[in-house]
């Protein structure tokens, strides 16, 4: 009887140890349940100023070319009187009627709900605010140097915004025209120069104290570790891009070569091991799917040759009116804010219930497709902003005497050493010059860019330059390459006029080619535009019945705002020949230029 008590008394204390053990580790379960939402809450709110941050990029990168063009004008002006030249990419006409901008007071829609132009390119800007500081509220961030630095920042973008209404003002109002010595445009450029470096200052500081705060109070647990190993395979490369960075902006540019060395190094590394890092994770056998962590890992790979890969060949002085190294800076960043972008995309894949809302799945659906929804953010990176700082024609540039061959003169010989291995070729260039070619210098760039090319091909490359606006007009005529007063003279007389008509180019452009009879070498057919245009029946039967000429066809579109039509309708002409369609979005028209008599086809 004694036995079978103390049996059941032994028994009860079991279950009672059990009870307690499972109670403890359920309530251990549910604190570290907590303080992983609690945490991810938290990055979501720091994640949210980094998204801040990165709209405000876009309206530094909006006004830094509009100073750009402005500070052209002015130039310009100062020598003659050319009203054309005063521009700004925000126009003074268009209305957008889309989205709430009730939560916006700032925002002031007229009687039938459009907006201007101006409120439409700064409502992202708005909504990222918003939203930051509602996930502020939420994460209950209350970090004094963090939010002192957020302040801070805030500040500095709002002078740079105050500064660039007076610009774009300045240009809507025609204030140019009673301005007669110019010295309220100048007075705008004085106020906007030293705003980019305050915005840089700011930023990185907001970061600096963003970082520190995550590394110290918000570091990732163990889950998603495949996620985490592959992030920091691509860090290697986010990091070394930025040490190259802070080089660049004190005008230190003599690790160029081996910056861009020890950078393919990583790429080839890094490139193919999203099997090695990413096979057991979800969706890896739906290659289609952009939202999962091995296709974003690819598209961060994949995006930098035609990104960060040109800035080692990228040395064309394009802006003369910019001193020397904040023109070479801003290429790179440029290049550095896109690997930036496919940084940030992959980095999103750690917050599965962000994820989830992304795609409208509720958590259980995303659970039920292998979503991981374990909700361990990590940070993510911002993107920088631009330089600017123009060259003070009182003062004479700073030689600077180095027994190092300077990195420009090192890439001409790279570029002209490459060029002497190609077939021989005739580059027919048909040139936009319509009105809107003015817009953002494109002109004068493109101006710039094939000059840069020309000075460094053979007498046995040939080159044809055709303009078009309202109707084609022959330049150049199968003119060697190395006749460069001729060829100069011909480029620096084109100026803008008029709107965009390519077809009759197009005729001319093959009608020029069929009169130089036999060439020994490759001949090339090359548009440059910034315009949306039509193809008529006419012309479309020309072009497809050149490309089984043996002609090289090219474009390049030097806008976004292309007619789809256009642009699909070229890329598949494309494929029925030779040649390539390319954008400004992600090459350089320098780039381009060399690209294309680089290729040997």
């Amino acid at each position: 009887m004694y036995g079978l008590a103390n049996f059941v008394y032994m028994r009860k204390v079991q279950l009672l140890y059990k009870k307690t053990v499972l109670t403890f580790f359920l309530l251990l379960m549910s604190c570290l349940l907590f303080a992983q939402n609690k945490r991810s809450v938290q990055v979501r709110g720091l994640n949210a100023m980094v998204d801040y941050m990165d709209e405000a990029s876009r309206i530094n990168q909006l006004v830094y070319f509009d100073l750009l063009n402005f500070s052209q004008a002015w130039l310009i002006n100062k020598e003659r009187k050319a009203p054309n030249y005063w521009y700004s990419k925000i126009s003074a006409t268009s209305r957008t009627k889309s989205g709430s901008y009730a939560a916006f007071p700032q925002v002031k829609p007229d009687k039938e709900g459009f907006i201007n132009d101006y409120d439409a390119t700064f409502l992202p800007l708005y909504r990222a605010k918003a939203n930051m500081d509602t996930q502020i509220r939420t994460a209950k961030i209350t970090n004094p140097q963090i939010l002192s630095a957020l302040k801070t920042f805030t500040r500095q973008l709002d002078s740079m915004v105050s500064g660039f209404k007076q610009l774009v003002n300045y240009v809507h109002e025609k204030k140019f025209t009673q301005d007669n010595q110019l010295l309220q445009a100048g007075g705008i450029i004085d106020l906007l120069t030293p705003l980019f470096q305050q915005y840089k200052t700011a930023s990185d500081d907001l970061y600096k104290q963003i970082e520190t705060y995550y590394t110290a109070a918000l570091k990732p647990v163990p889950s998603q570790a495949v996620i985490q190993q592959a992030k920091k395979e691509i860090w290697q490369i986010v990091q070394l891009l930025t040490d190259w960075e802070q080089q660049l902006y004190t005008d230190d540019d003599s690790h160029r070569l081996q910056n861009d060395k020890q950078l393919r190094a990583l790429y080839e590394a890094g490139k193919v091991k999203d099997s090695f890092y990413l096979s057991k994770t979800y969706g890896y056998n739906y290659l289609s799917n952009g939202a999962f962590p091995h296709s974003r890992y690819k598209m961060f790979y994949s995006n930098m040759p035609s990104t960060i890969f040109w800035f080692k060949t990228d040395t064309a002085y394009q802006n003369k009116q910019l001193q020397r190294g904040v023109d070479n800076y801003n290429k790179y960043v440029n290049r550095y804010n896109w690997v930036i972008h496919y940084y940030n995309n992959f980095i999103e894949n750690a917050d599965g219930a962000a994820m989830a809302n992304i795609h409208e799945y509720s958590m259980k659906m995303a659970a039920d497709v292998g979503m991981d929804t374990a909700q361990n953010v990590l940070l993510k990176k911002p993107r920088i902003g631009y330089r600017f700082g123009l060259v003070n024609p009182s003062e004479k540039q700073v030689v600077v005497t180095n027994t190092v061959v300077p990195v420009d003169t090192v890439m001409r010989n790279t570029v002209a050493t490459s060029l002497q291995q190609v077939q021989p070729n005739h580059t027919v260039y048909l040139l936009d010059v319509s009105n809107s070619m003015m817009e953002q210098g494109r002109l004068d760039s493109l101006k710039k860019a094939i000059l840069y090319l020309v000075s460094l091909q053979r007498d046995v490359d040939r080159i044809s330059v055709i303009e078009f606006a309202d109707k084609p007009q022959t330049l150049l005529h199968f003119i060697a390459c190395n006749n460069l007063p001729v060829v100069t003279e011909s480029i620096n007389r084109l100026e803008t006029k008029g709107a965009t008509n390519a077809a009759d180019a197009i005729t001319k452009g093959y009608g020029l080619i069929d009169s130089i009879g036999f060439y020994a070498g490759v001949t090339k057919l090359m548009i440059i535009t910034d315009g949306a245009f039509e193809i008529d029946k006419r012309t479309r039967k020309l072009l497809e019945a050149k490309q089984k000429s043996g002609v090289v066809l090219s474009i390049l579109l030097l806008s976004k705002y292309q007619e789809t039509a256009t642009t699909t309708y070229f890329n598949k002409l494309i494929k029925k020949g030779m040649g390539q369609v390319y954008t400004l979005e992600q090459n350089s028209l320098q780039e381009v230029l060399i690209q294309e008599a680089e290729t040997v086809r």
